[in-house]
């Protein structure tokens, strides 16, 4: 979860559109917030906090990826900043 929430804000931060994942960054913080980086999260189970948990992790990672809403910004392969348009 650290990793995409930590990529999603630095993607808003470089310029991407933010309408789409706002409210996902948004939970993804709280979630974050409740369970911090080390804490031993557990997939299986019913009261799993995985079951919130993963589907903000999937949007996020769609998002980043440019899968879901806002596009992906093209880099040259010169340098790695971003186009401009």
């Amino acid at each position: 979860m650290f990793n995409a929430l930590v990529c999603a804000k630095l993607n808003v931060l470089i310029g991407n559109d933010d309408s789409c994942i706002a409210s996902y960054i948004t939970q993804a913080d709280e979630w974050m917030a409740a369970y911090p980086v080390g804490t031993m999260i557990f997939a299986g189970g019913i009261r799993s906090p995985w079951r919130i948990g993963q589907p903000l992790y999937n949007m996020l990672n769609a998002y980043n990826n440019g899968d879901w809403a806002a596009p992906s910004i093209a880099t040259d392969d010169d340098d790695h900043f971003p186009k401009a348009m």
